[in-house]
């Protein structure tokens, strides 16, 4: 698997979640944009929102060890001003629902049966654009095939 066939099968894998798609148009009575990139010079609107993005990935593999990994990172933004109190407890509920949506995309990366295995580290941003809330994935993949095998040769 190339690293441009893993990226766009990663998105289509998000995209077509069911879990996904549903909980978004339970949440703001649509589909989530899922992006392969964000430009920040036409930066998404807000009718975009919610929005899910690959916005960073690399390939790295090495003739030291074996096997190939991808690092990426998906970043996920719901547009929520309100502030719910639930047991004396004041919540932003855009923050909540980032995270929520975090997780559901995080759970079809790891269901997905054509990607490869993964690892996840997930959290919100800190910076607070309110009400613009943020979550991030740092999704690894990888893969036990012999690094020498994905190398070009040697002359």
């Amino acid at each position: 698997m190339t690293s441009i066939e893993l990226i766009i099968k990663a998105a289509e894998t998000i995209a077509l979640s069911t879990e996904v798609v549903d909980w978004c148009q339970k949440h703001f009575e649509k589909e989530p944009s899922v992006l392969l990139g964000i430009n920040d010079e036409e930066a998404p609107t807000r009718e975009d929102y919610p929005i899910i993005g690959i916005v960073d990935f690399k390939q790295v593999r090495s003739n030291f060890q074996p096997g190939l990994s991808w690092p990426l990172v998906i970043g996920l933004g719901v547009i929520n001003p309100e502030i719910e109190t639930i047991n004396g407890v004041a919540r932003y509920k855009g923050m909540i629902q980032a995270e929520q949506l975090r997780e559901l995309v995080e759970n079809a990366l790891y269901q997905s049966d054509e990607l490869p295995d993964l690892d996840s580290e997930g959290f919100p941003s800190e910076d607070i654009f309110h009400p613009l809330w943020v979550s991030y994935s740092f999704i690894t993949f990888r893969t036990n095939k012999s690094s020498r095998q994905n190398t070009p040769a040697r002359p």
